[in-house]
């Protein structure tokens, strides 16, 4: 969930189902969020799993680069 989480594609997705309150910050309350597209990782094949795993300790350990590649492997979850 972290590496899909950070991805750009679900910074878009939450632009759209939440709204920003003072101070810019995103409203992350069940109210918006609990239309927010995520995906199954039980229905995700074992190579995908291992990418996204991957990739979250990548960006735990701040050594994810280059970060379009997580926006790859989002997008092909998000296509089947």
């Amino acid at each position: 969930m972290l590496a899909y989480l950070n991805s750009s594609i679900a910074g878009d997705l939450l632009k759209y189902v939440s709204i920003q309150v003072s101070g810019g910050q995103w409203d992350l309350s069940n109210k918006y969020l609990g239309n927010l597209l995520i995906p199954n990782l039980a229905k995700l094949n074992l190579v995908q799993v291992n990418q996204l795993t991957q990739m979250g300790v990548e960006i735990s350990e701040g050594k994810l680069n280059p970060w379009a590649n997580l926006d790859e492997v989002v997008r092909s979850i998000l296509q089947e």
